[in-house]
């Protein structure tokens, strides 16, 4: 079970919008969320980085590379391709995960599927998370306080955070 040390902020997410649009939440190292619509954009290709000068999805944080990964929207499909940045990018899809760095082949994305790019070093607690939803299910996202010094994400109701519907194959995190 791998782990998200970042700290989560109270507050209300942006309610999913249920139009089709493919979003990324992305959850960066100061645990601030944001909610981005890739097909806002109207484009079928997509750089994430760090400078807002050569990317659409841009995210300000140290573990970022300047130019980290590109997205690529292709009919109903979304792939990602890591640009051979400095950290790298771990996917988790169908309970594996796969470390994308330098290859610059696109992976084709699910809903649910995680992509998480954090230090090589174990001790750095820095880490950014991008959940991928294909806008095919509504719910509501919700930030909220953790009471404990941990909390587990999953599908069972023994859980503190219980995931429901079609995420709930995908995600089974545990936050400390």
């Amino acid at each position: 079970m791998s782990e998200y040390t970042g700290t989560v902020k109270a507050g209300v997410l942006p309610q999913m919008k249920k139009n089709g649009d493919r979003y990324l939440i992305v959850i960066d190292t100061n645990g601030n969320v944001r909610e981005i619509s890739l097909d806002a954009f109207g484009k079928t290709r997509l750089l994430m980085g760090q400078l807002t000068d050569r990317n659409d999805i841009v995210i300000p944080a140290r573990i970022i590379s300047r130019s980290h990964g590109k997205f690529k929207l292709d009919g109903f499909q979304v792939y990602y391709a890591d640009l051979g940045s400095s950290n790298g990018t771990i996917l988790e899809a169908d309970g594996y995960q796969r470390f994308l760095k330098g290859n610059k082949k696109y992976y084709e994305l699910k809903n649910g599927n995680i992509l998480r790019i954090q230090p090589e070093n174990p001790n750095e607690k820095n880490s950014v998370l991008i959940l991928y939803l294909d806008g095919k299910e509504e719910g509501t996202w919700r930030r909220f306080p953790l009471l404990a010094s941990r909390a587990t994400i999953g599908r069972d109701d023994e859980n503190d955070i219980v995931i429901s519907g079609h995420l709930r194959r995908s995600i089974t995190r545990q936050l400390q």
